[in-house]
């Protein structure tokens, strides 16, 4: 058994510090909270004034950061711990665009063999179809590179994907379901990334497609999801064409209908415009 001791203690004084160095969309657990004070405090080893102690440490630890972000931006010398950017914004478009975010990757389509789900030619099918959709040429994009990320920022929303969970054991929140406008789909997010084409850079969506979409009488959708993933249909999308974030909720007995909730959605409210006053007391 772990005692609470008084350097935990001093160690808390400091969490709004450790909060605001995590950095925005940054999701954090209450253990690996836990972990950074208690690391915190396992640092200190003064008995008269640990308080002190802490704060000198935290003091040395950003005065490192700062110095070694001076090092890589003026190129002093190499650094040894060079991390992988964690954003990428649209380079033509950046205000209107949304940005994709960590975990950023560069390959080339035939260097990979599963794109979480999705088999490298089933993803330059799905590429093919989404520039044929546009009335483009689609061909020779299996030897172009891509640039892959695990999230997507669009207007102070975080959306993640099949490849943000993968990277997160723990993760439990649902926003890598969405809801497309343009064709009118609601699908499973595999991965964000950046493709171009024709000199044109675009920044893409590839998506699981849920079968059977419908709506019931308050306009509320009706999908059908496997959790099994089997026989999966994928689609590419563009990022701005991708509404809002969905989550499913199962309605009967069978583990594959859901129907999809949603902020703005109204449940009260039929299609004919009619209230069911009950659902309102």
């Amino acid at each position: 058994m772990r005692i609470w001791t008084m350097n935990n203690h001093l160690a808390v004084e400091h969490v709004p510090e450790l909060i605001r160095q995590q950095g925005p969309l940054r999701y954090f657990s209450c253990r690996s909270l836990e972990r950074t004070i208690k690391k915190y405090s396992n640092m200190a080893n003064s008995m008269s004034a640990p308080d002190v102690e802490i704060s000198n440490i935290h003091n040395r630890v950003n005065y490192y950061k700062e110095h070694r972000s001076t090092e890589e931006s003026e190129s002093f010398m190499a650094s040894s711990s060079t991390r992988e950017r964690d954003s990428l914004l649209h380079p033509t478009q950046p205000d209107t665009t949304p940005r994709l975010w960590s975990k950023i990757i560069h390959l080339e389509l035939r260097e990979r063999a599963d794109f979480f789900g999705a088999s490298t030619w089933q993803f330059i099918n799905a590429l093919q179809r989404y520039y044929s959709r546009l009335g483009l040429s689609g061909s020779v994009i299996d030897s172009q590179q891509i640039i892959m990320a695990g999230s997507m920022l669009k207007e102070e929303v975080c959306f993640h994907s099949r490849m943000h969970r993968s990277n997160n054991s723990l993760l439990k929140r649902s926003n890598h379901l969405i809801f497309n406008i343009r064709y009118w789909y609601v699908g499973e997010v595999l991965m964000y990334f950046e493709h171009k084409l024709n000199g044109t850079s675009r920044f893409l969506a590839l998506a699981s497609v849920m079968p059977d979409a419908s709506m019931d009488e308050y306009g509320i959708i009706r999908v059908t999801y496997d959790q099994q993933r089997l026989n999966e249909q994928f689609m590419v999308c563009n990022t701005l064409d991708v509404i809002t974030i969905i989550g499913l909720v199962r309605y009967n007995d069978n583990e594959t209908d859901f129907k999809a909730i949603w902020p703005d959605a109204k449940y009260y409210q039929k299609l004919d415009g009619r209230i069911y006053r009950e659902e309102l007391l």
